[in-house]
Protein backbone atom coordinates (compact mmCIF):
# COMPACT_ATOMS: atom_id res chain seq x y z
CA UNK A 1 0.00 0.00 0.00
CA UNK A 2 1.55 3.41 -1.30
CA UNK A 3 0.86 6.28 1.20
CA UNK A 4 0.58 10.26 -0.10
CA UNK A 5 1.89 12.93 2.13
CA UNK A 6 -0.40 13.68 4.93
CA UNK A 7 -1.73 10.07 4.76
CA UNK A 8 -2.96 8.23 7.83
CA UNK A 9 -0.60 5.11 7.93
CA UNK A 10 -1.47 3.23 11.46
CA UNK A 11 -3.75 4.05 14.25
CA UNK A 12 -2.76 2.72 17.39
CA UNK A 13 -4.30 2.18 21.09
CA UNK A 14 -2.12 2.06 23.83
CA UNK A 15 -1.31 -1.64 25.37
CA UNK A 16 -0.57 0.28 28.66
CA UNK A 17 -0.46 3.66 29.66
CA UNK A 18 0.17 6.27 32.31
CA UNK A 19 -0.44 10.30 32.65
CA UNK A 20 2.63 11.61 34.20
CA UNK A 21 2.42 12.94 38.00
CA UNK A 22 3.36 15.96 37.45
CA UNK A 23 0.08 17.09 35.57
CA UNK A 24 -2.06 14.22 37.90
CA UNK A 25 -5.24 16.73 38.68
CA UNK A 26 -4.80 18.79 35.75
CA UNK A 27 -5.37 16.53 32.90
CA UNK A 28 -7.90 13.38 33.07
CA UNK A 29 -5.99 10.03 33.73
CA UNK A 30 -8.21 8.12 31.21
CA UNK A 31 -8.94 10.56 28.16
CA UNK A 32 -5.75 12.86 29.08
CA UNK A 33 -7.85 15.91 28.55
CA UNK A 34 -7.06 18.99 29.86
CA UNK A 35 -10.03 19.91 32.59
CA UNK A 36 -10.77 22.28 35.07
CA UNK A 37 -13.06 20.40 37.33
CA UNK A 38 -11.78 16.85 37.25
CA UNK A 39 -13.12 14.25 39.82
CA UNK A 40 -10.47 12.81 42.12
CA UNK A 41 -11.41 8.47 42.65
CA UNK A 42 -12.81 7.94 45.86
CA UNK A 43 -10.85 5.21 46.59
CA UNK A 44 -7.00 5.45 46.30
CA UNK A 45 -7.28 9.19 46.25
CA UNK A 46 -4.99 9.35 43.73
CA UNK A 47 -6.34 9.11 39.68
CA UNK A 48 -8.67 12.22 38.67
CA UNK A 49 -11.38 11.80 35.77
CA UNK A 50 -13.06 14.04 33.59
CA UNK A 51 -16.75 12.44 34.67
CA UNK A 52 -18.14 8.69 35.51
CA UNK A 53 -18.13 7.49 31.88
CA UNK A 54 -14.06 7.93 31.64
CA UNK A 55 -13.71 6.91 34.98
CA UNK A 56 -16.15 3.89 33.90
CA UNK A 57 -13.67 3.01 31.36
CA UNK A 58 -10.65 3.53 32.93
CA UNK A 59 -11.68 0.61 35.36
CA UNK A 60 -10.46 -1.99 33.96
CA UNK A 61 -7.18 -0.47 34.26
CA UNK A 62 -7.11 1.48 37.00
CA UNK A 63 -8.87 -1.57 39.26
CA UNK A 64 -5.94 -3.18 40.42
CA UNK A 65 -3.97 -0.38 40.83
CA UNK A 66 -6.23 1.31 42.50
CA UNK A 67 -6.35 -1.47 45.49
CA UNK A 68 -2.65 -1.17 45.53
CA UNK A 69 -2.28 2.74 45.80
CA UNK A 70 -5.30 2.61 48.60
CA UNK A 71 -2.81 0.14 50.18
CA UNK A 72 0.65 1.66 50.07
CA UNK A 73 -1.05 5.38 50.97
CA UNK A 74 0.69 7.70 51.64
CA UNK A 75 3.46 6.47 49.32
CA UNK A 76 2.85 7.44 45.48
CA UNK A 77 4.77 5.05 42.80
CA UNK A 78 7.15 6.52 40.43
CA UNK A 79 5.00 6.79 36.69
CA UNK A 80 7.46 4.16 35.37
CA UNK A 81 6.45 1.64 38.02
CA UNK A 82 2.97 2.10 37.24
CA UNK A 83 3.57 1.63 33.78
CA UNK A 84 5.14 -1.82 34.28
CA UNK A 85 2.54 -2.79 37.03
CA UNK A 86 -0.22 -1.69 34.46
CA UNK A 87 1.46 -4.25 31.96
CA UNK A 88 2.51 -6.77 34.53
CA UNK A 89 -1.52 -7.07 35.53
CA UNK A 90 -2.41 -6.77 31.40
CA UNK A 91 -0.10 -9.90 30.78
CA UNK A 92 -1.78 -11.95 33.26
CA UNK A 93 -5.36 -11.01 32.25
CA UNK A 94 -5.47 -10.34 28.39
CA UNK A 95 -7.45 -12.54 26.21
CA UNK A 96 -6.24 -13.39 22.99
CA UNK A 97 -7.61 -11.09 20.81
CA UNK A 98 -6.27 -8.13 22.78
CA UNK A 99 -2.77 -9.31 22.76
CA UNK A 100 -2.13 -8.56 19.19
CA UNK A 101 -2.22 -5.02 17.07
CA UNK A 102 -2.19 -5.98 13.46
CA UNK A 103 -0.04 -3.51 11.00
CA UNK A 104 -0.80 -4.81 7.40
CA UNK A 105 0.35 -8.20 7.42
CA UNK A 106 1.74 -8.15 10.25
CA UNK A 107 0.41 -9.51 14.21
CA UNK A 108 2.68 -7.48 16.85
CA UNK A 109 2.33 -8.64 20.17
CA UNK A 110 4.46 -7.91 23.54
CA UNK A 111 6.35 -10.81 23.03
CA UNK A 112 7.79 -9.67 19.47
CA UNK A 113 9.28 -6.40 21.21
CA UNK A 114 12.80 -6.08 21.69
CA UNK A 115 14.41 -5.54 25.27
CA UNK A 116 18.34 -5.39 24.69
CA UNK A 117 18.42 -7.14 28.57
CA UNK A 118 22.07 -8.08 26.88
CA UNK A 119 22.83 -4.49 26.56
CA UNK A 120 21.14 -3.07 29.43
CA UNK A 121 23.46 -5.45 31.49
CA UNK A 122 26.49 -3.67 30.44
CA UNK A 123 25.10 -0.21 31.38
CA UNK A 124 25.75 0.25 34.89
CA UNK A 125 23.39 3.28 35.00
CA UNK A 126 20.71 1.57 33.71
CA UNK A 127 21.21 -1.52 35.39
CA UNK A 128 21.10 0.68 38.89
CA UNK A 129 17.59 2.35 37.02
CA UNK A 130 16.51 -1.61 36.92
CA UNK A 131 17.38 -2.84 40.46
CA UNK A 132 16.12 0.43 42.02
CA UNK A 133 12.57 0.05 40.00
CA UNK A 134 12.43 -4.06 40.90
CA UNK A 135 12.46 -3.08 44.12
CA UNK A 136 9.35 -0.25 44.00
CA UNK A 137 7.48 -3.37 42.01
CA UNK A 138 8.05 -5.64 44.57
CA UNK A 139 6.65 -3.02 46.90
CA UNK A 140 3.59 -2.20 44.55
CA UNK A 141 1.97 -5.23 43.04
CA UNK A 142 0.49 -7.97 44.59
CA UNK A 143 3.18 -11.49 45.36
CA UNK A 144 0.43 -13.72 43.33
CA UNK A 145 1.57 -11.37 40.11
CA UNK A 146 5.05 -10.47 40.91
CA UNK A 147 6.74 -11.90 37.50
CA UNK A 148 10.61 -13.65 37.96
CA UNK A 149 13.56 -11.33 37.95
CA UNK A 150 13.95 -12.83 34.66
CA UNK A 151 10.73 -12.03 33.22
CA UNK A 152 10.87 -8.64 35.48
CA UNK A 153 14.23 -7.96 33.71
CA UNK A 154 12.62 -8.63 30.26
CA UNK A 155 9.31 -6.47 30.57
CA UNK A 156 11.93 -3.80 31.72
CA UNK A 157 14.06 -3.44 28.67
CA UNK A 158 10.46 -3.37 26.87
CA UNK A 159 9.32 -1.00 28.06
CA UNK A 160 12.38 1.02 28.28
CA UNK A 161 13.35 0.62 24.26
CA UNK A 162 9.67 0.69 23.17
CA UNK A 163 7.88 3.28 25.05
CA UNK A 164 6.18 6.84 23.24
CA UNK A 165 6.01 9.90 25.02
CA UNK A 166 2.33 10.93 24.94
CA UNK A 167 2.25 14.69 24.10
CA UNK A 168 -0.36 17.35 24.68
CA UNK A 169 -1.81 19.15 21.49
CA UNK A 170 1.13 21.63 22.09
CA UNK A 171 3.42 18.70 22.03
CA UNK A 172 4.46 18.99 25.57
CA UNK A 173 5.14 15.65 26.87
CA UNK A 174 2.45 14.81 29.35
CA UNK A 175 2.25 10.77 29.41
CA UNK A 176 4.16 7.62 28.60
CA UNK A 177 2.72 4.64 26.96
CA UNK A 178 3.38 1.22 25.20
CA UNK A 179 2.15 0.98 21.64
CA UNK A 180 2.63 -2.58 19.86
CA UNK A 181 2.23 -1.35 16.56
CA UNK A 182 4.06 1.59 16.28
CA UNK A 183 7.12 -0.15 18.11
CA UNK A 184 7.77 -1.93 14.66
CA UNK A 185 8.78 1.43 13.24
CA UNK A 186 13.24 2.40 12.89
CA UNK A 187 14.40 5.77 13.95
CA UNK A 188 15.79 8.47 11.00
CA UNK A 189 16.54 12.34 11.89
CA UNK A 190 15.29 12.54 8.27
CA UNK A 191 11.70 11.14 8.78
CA UNK A 192 9.07 9.55 6.21
CA UNK A 193 6.25 10.10 8.85
CA UNK A 194 5.22 11.57 12.35
CA UNK A 195 3.39 10.92 15.71
CA UNK A 196 0.67 12.90 16.65
CA UNK A 197 -1.68 12.28 19.89
CA UNK A 198 -5.06 12.68 20.69
CA UNK A 199 -5.49 11.76 24.49
CA UNK A 200 -3.89 8.26 24.60
CA UNK A 201 -4.39 7.35 20.97
CA UNK A 202 -1.71 7.86 18.52
CA UNK A 203 -1.50 8.30 14.92
CA UNK A 204 1.11 7.92 12.90
CA UNK A 205 0.94 10.18 9.60
CA UNK A 206 2.90 10.34 6.37
CA UNK A 207 5.05 13.72 5.71
CA UNK A 208 6.52 12.64 2.60
CA UNK A 209 5.07 10.21 -0.51
CA UNK A 210 5.77 6.65 1.22
CA UNK A 211 5.42 3.67 -1.64
CA UNK A 212 4.80 0.49 1.11
CA UNK A 213 3.81 -0.35 4.37
CA UNK A 214 7.29 -1.44 5.06
CA UNK A 215 10.22 -0.62 7.73
CA UNK A 216 12.50 -0.08 5.13
CA UNK A 217 10.42 3.09 3.93
CA UNK A 218 8.55 4.08 7.20
CA UNK A 219 11.01 5.90 9.65
CA UNK A 220 10.16 8.02 12.57
CA UNK A 221 12.67 10.40 14.85
CA UNK A 222 12.50 9.30 18.53
CA UNK A 223 13.81 12.38 19.40
CA UNK A 224 13.69 16.05 19.34
CA UNK A 225 15.41 17.21 15.82
CA UNK A 226 16.38 20.29 16.73
CA UNK A 227 19.85 19.31 18.15
CA UNK A 228 23.77 18.52 16.87
CA UNK A 229 24.17 15.54 15.04
CA UNK A 230 26.98 14.74 18.64
CA UNK A 231 23.74 14.93 20.85
CA UNK A 232 21.20 13.60 18.39
CA UNK A 233 23.66 10.09 18.62
CA UNK A 234 25.01 10.46 21.97
CA UNK A 235 20.97 10.78 23.39
CA UNK A 236 20.26 7.59 20.71
CA UNK A 237 23.03 5.78 22.18
CA UNK A 238 22.20 6.14 25.16
CA UNK A 239 18.43 5.15 25.48
CA UNK A 240 17.79 2.38 22.49
CA UNK A 241 21.60 1.33 21.75
CA UNK A 242 22.56 2.13 18.72
CA UNK A 243 24.95 4.68 16.75
CA UNK A 244 22.78 6.42 13.79
CA UNK A 245 23.72 6.34 10.16
CA UNK A 246 21.20 8.09 8.79
CA UNK A 247 21.82 10.44 5.61
CA UNK A 248 21.03 13.67 7.84
CA UNK A 249 24.06 12.10 10.59
CA UNK A 250 26.56 11.85 7.54
CA UNK A 251 25.58 15.63 6.41
CA UNK A 252 28.69 17.38 7.77
CA UNK A 253 27.53 20.67 6.53
CA UNK A 254 24.42 20.57 8.28
CA UNK A 255 26.13 19.83 11.42
CA UNK A 256 28.31 22.36 11.26
CA UNK A 257 25.39 24.89 10.81
CA UNK A 258 23.93 23.34 14.16
CA UNK A 259 26.91 25.44 15.69
CA UNK A 260 26.78 28.71 13.19
CA UNK A 261 27.67 32.28 13.28
CA UNK A 262 26.50 35.32 11.42
CA UNK A 263 28.37 36.08 8.07
CA UNK A 264 30.40 39.50 8.51
CA UNK A 265 29.18 40.61 5.48
CA UNK A 266 25.79 42.65 6.95
CA UNK A 267 24.43 42.18 3.63
CA UNK A 268 24.31 38.56 4.31
CA UNK A 269 21.48 36.54 6.16
CA UNK A 270 23.35 33.35 5.65
CA UNK A 271 24.56 31.13 8.30
CA UNK A 272 28.64 30.69 8.76
CA UNK A 273 30.67 27.61 10.02
CA UNK A 274 33.40 27.00 11.67
CA UNK A 275 35.92 24.62 10.18
CA UNK A 276 39.02 23.66 11.75
CA UNK A 277 41.08 27.23 12.15
CA UNK A 278 38.48 28.99 9.26
CA UNK A 279 35.28 30.34 8.79
CA UNK A 280 32.96 29.21 5.99
CA UNK A 281 29.67 31.39 5.08
CA UNK A 282 27.15 29.22 2.94
CA UNK A 283 27.15 32.38 0.49
CA UNK A 284 30.16 34.34 0.60
CA UNK A 285 32.79 31.13 0.72
CA UNK A 286 35.58 31.75 3.64
CA UNK A 287 35.27 35.00 5.59
CA UNK A 288 37.92 37.12 7.52
CA UNK A 289 37.23 36.84 10.99
CA UNK A 290 40.17 37.62 14.29
CA UNK A 291 41.35 34.60 15.64
CA UNK A 292 39.96 35.35 19.31
CA UNK A 293 36.71 34.77 17.70
CA UNK A 294 36.85 31.64 18.16
CA UNK A 295 37.19 31.65 21.67
CA UNK A 296 33.87 34.28 22.19
CA UNK A 297 31.59 31.74 19.69
CA UNK A 298 32.24 28.67 22.02
CA UNK A 299 31.91 30.77 25.52
CA UNK A 300 28.50 32.20 23.98
CA UNK A 301 27.84 28.96 22.75
CA UNK A 302 28.09 27.60 26.17
CA UNK A 303 26.36 30.42 27.84
CA UNK A 304 23.52 29.22 26.20
CA UNK A 305 23.73 25.30 26.84
CA UNK A 306 24.14 26.67 30.88
CA UNK A 307 21.31 29.26 30.59
CA UNK A 308 18.73 26.75 28.89
CA UNK A 309 19.77 24.15 32.02
CA UNK A 310 18.35 26.47 34.70
CA UNK A 311 15.49 27.49 32.01
CA UNK A 312 14.38 24.17 31.58
CA UNK A 313 13.94 24.02 35.61
CA UNK A 314 12.30 27.40 36.12
CA UNK A 315 9.76 26.20 33.60
CA UNK A 316 9.02 23.44 35.73
CA UNK A 317 8.29 26.19 38.73
CA UNK A 318 6.66 28.11 35.93
CA UNK A 319 8.86 31.19 37.02
CA UNK A 320 8.31 32.55 33.28
CA UNK A 321 10.10 36.22 34.82
CA UNK A 322 13.09 34.70 35.67
CA UNK A 323 13.16 32.52 32.59
CA UNK A 324 12.70 35.85 30.63
CA UNK A 325 14.97 37.66 32.38
CA UNK A 326 17.81 34.84 31.84
CA UNK A 327 16.92 34.56 28.21
CA UNK A 328 16.94 37.89 27.51
CA UNK A 329 20.61 38.36 29.09
CA UNK A 330 21.82 35.80 27.28
CA UNK A 331 20.38 36.60 23.54
CA UNK A 332 21.58 40.47 24.43
CA UNK A 333 24.80 38.73 24.69
CA UNK A 334 24.24 36.38 21.49
CA UNK A 335 22.16 37.81 18.90
CA UNK A 336 24.83 40.09 17.24
CA UNK A 337 27.00 37.00 17.05
CA UNK A 338 25.34 33.48 16.48
CA UNK A 339 23.24 32.55 13.73
CA UNK A 340 19.39 31.54 14.53
CA UNK A 341 20.36 28.28 12.91
CA UNK A 342 22.11 27.47 15.84
CA UNK A 343 20.26 25.17 17.63
CA UNK A 344 21.78 26.14 21.09
CA UNK A 345 21.11 30.21 20.56
CA UNK A 346 17.22 29.49 19.15
CA UNK A 347 16.42 27.07 22.30
CA UNK A 348 17.03 30.20 24.32
CA UNK A 349 14.69 32.15 21.92
CA UNK A 350 11.83 29.35 22.51
CA UNK A 351 12.28 29.75 26.19
CA UNK A 352 11.70 33.99 25.80
CA UNK A 353 9.06 32.78 23.43
CA UNK A 354 7.09 30.89 25.62
CA UNK A 355 7.77 33.24 28.99
CA UNK A 356 6.45 36.15 26.65
CA UNK A 357 3.53 34.50 26.13
CA UNK A 358 2.67 33.95 29.64
CA UNK A 359 3.47 37.28 30.82
CA UNK A 360 1.06 38.94 28.15
CA UNK A 361 4.44 40.37 26.73
CA UNK A 362 3.12 40.45 23.07
CA UNK A 363 4.89 42.61 20.79
CA UNK A 364 8.30 40.81 21.93
CA UNK A 365 6.93 37.31 21.43
CA UNK A 366 5.92 38.54 18.26
CA UNK A 367 9.57 39.64 17.19
CA UNK A 368 11.14 36.18 19.08
CA UNK A 369 8.68 34.00 17.11
CA UNK A 370 9.17 35.44 13.80
CA UNK A 371 13.19 34.38 14.14
CA UNK A 372 12.09 31.15 15.44
CA UNK A 373 10.05 30.35 12.47
CA UNK A 374 12.82 30.55 10.05
CA UNK A 375 14.60 28.52 12.41
CA UNK A 376 12.23 25.70 12.73
CA UNK A 377 11.66 25.91 8.70
CA UNK A 378 15.31 24.78 8.70
CA UNK A 379 15.22 22.37 11.64
CA UNK A 380 12.40 20.22 11.27
CA UNK A 381 11.02 21.34 7.64
CA UNK A 382 7.70 22.67 6.94
CA UNK A 383 5.93 19.09 7.79
CA UNK A 384 6.91 18.80 11.49
CA UNK A 385 4.37 19.18 14.08
CA UNK A 386 6.10 21.69 16.21
CA UNK A 387 6.51 23.79 13.14
CA UNK A 388 2.98 23.49 12.35
CA UNK A 389 2.13 23.92 15.79
CA UNK A 390 4.92 27.58 16.12
CA UNK A 391 2.91 28.69 13.37
CA UNK A 392 -0.24 28.40 15.22
CA UNK A 393 0.72 30.20 18.02
CA UNK A 394 2.24 33.03 15.89
CA UNK A 395 -0.47 33.37 13.74
CA UNK A 396 -2.61 33.79 16.93
CA UNK A 397 -0.33 36.42 18.76
CA UNK A 398 -0.13 38.59 15.68
CA UNK A 399 -4.05 38.31 15.18
CA UNK A 400 -3.94 39.80 18.54
CA UNK A 401 -1.64 42.43 17.73
CA UNK A 402 -4.12 43.38 14.79
CA UNK A 403 -1.10 42.75 11.97
CA UNK A 404 -4.25 41.30 9.83
CA UNK A 405 -2.54 40.63 6.82
CA UNK A 406 0.66 38.62 8.76
CA UNK A 407 -1.82 36.85 10.67
CA UNK A 408 -3.93 35.16 7.53
CA UNK A 409 -1.07 34.68 5.97
CA UNK A 410 0.72 32.71 8.76
CA UNK A 411 -2.37 31.03 9.64
CA UNK A 412 -3.14 29.93 5.98
CA UNK A 413 0.55 28.13 6.06
CA UNK A 414 -0.35 26.59 9.67
CA UNK A 415 -3.58 25.44 8.51
CA UNK A 416 -1.66 23.48 5.70
CA UNK A 417 1.22 21.69 7.55
CA UNK A 418 -2.00 21.15 10.21
CA UNK A 419 -3.46 18.81 7.68
CA UNK A 420 -0.50 17.11 6.63
CA UNK A 421 0.87 16.29 10.41
CA UNK A 422 -2.90 15.96 12.02
CA UNK A 423 -5.88 14.01 11.36
CA UNK A 424 -9.32 15.45 10.85
CA UNK A 425 -10.43 15.07 14.13
CA UNK A 426 -7.70 16.79 15.95
CA UNK A 427 -8.86 19.87 18.03
CA UNK A 428 -5.75 22.19 16.63
CA UNK A 429 -7.79 21.76 13.20
CA UNK A 430 -10.50 23.28 14.81
CA UNK A 431 -8.45 25.55 16.56
CA UNK A 432 -6.93 27.05 13.45
CA UNK A 433 -10.14 26.99 11.30
CA UNK A 434 -11.51 29.51 14.04
CA UNK A 435 -8.65 31.76 14.18
CA UNK A 436 -8.60 32.06 10.29
CA UNK A 437 -12.11 32.64 10.46
CA UNK A 438 -11.40 35.37 12.37
CA UNK A 439 -8.81 36.66 11.05
CA UNK A 440 -10.60 37.43 7.55
CA UNK A 441 -13.69 38.18 8.82
CA UNK A 442 -12.11 41.46 11.08
CA UNK A 443 -9.85 41.81 7.24
CA UNK A 444 -13.15 42.08 5.37
CA UNK A 445 -14.52 44.60 7.83
CA UNK A 446 -11.35 46.96 7.61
Amino acid sequence: MAFKKGDLILKSEPYAYVLCSEFRGLYCDHCLKKHQELHKCTQCLFSFYCNKNCQKSAWLDHKQECLNLKRRRPARPTDFVRLIARIIYKLKTLTLPDKYEEIGNIKRGFEDLMSHVELIKNDPLRLNQYHVISKLIADFVTPDVLPSNQELFEIFGKITINSYSICDIEMVNIGVGLYLGASMFDHSCRPTATIVFEGPTLFLKAVVGISQLSTTKVFISYLDLLASTYERKRDLKAQYYFDCMCATCKDEEKDLITSSILCPNTNCSQPTVMKKDSFLCIECGEVKLEKTKQQEISELIENCKKVNEEMMQLQKLNKYQEIYDKADDSIQKAKSVLHIFNVHYVRVLDFAFDACINLSKWETACNLGKQILKSYRYHYGNSHPNYGIHLLKLGKILLYLEKLLEAEHILLEASTVIKITHTPTHQLHTICHELLSQCQMELQLK
